[in-house]
């Protein structure tokens, strides 16, 4: 009687190949300004169905007491690193933001 176990091992294999693949960062797909401007539009939507003001979601507007220490203590550097920790902005946006709020304090 042949082994009727290998059926099985072949959907096991094919659908762990399908899982690794589908954790493969997407490099088919270029990167949608657009997308983004639709995503934010629809967080501003959703924000205002709520009733939240609209710089309630703007990290900007308010800086947490741990940046505004930091650029107090005269630690830019760190002040950068831990806007980008809180808010997941990149280095730019993130120095630019820091700066804002150093003109704002002075």
């Amino acid at each position: 009687m042949p082994d009727a176990g290998w059926p099985w091992l072949a959907v096991g294999v094919v659908i762990g190949a399908l899982f690794v693949w589908g954790l493969m960062p997407r490099r088919d797909r270029p990167a949608d300004p657009m997308r983004m401007a639709r995503l934010e539009r629809r967080v501003d939507d959703i924000a205002a169905t709520v009733g939240l003001p609209p710089d309630a979601l703007s990290t900007a507007a308010h800086p947490s007491a741990q940046v505004l220490a930091l650029i107090d203590g005269g630690n830019k550097i760190g002040a950068i690193k831990q806007y980008r920790t809180e808010t997941g902005s990149g280095l730019r946006e993130a120095k630019e933001a820091v700066e804002a709020f150093e003109r704002g304090q002075r």
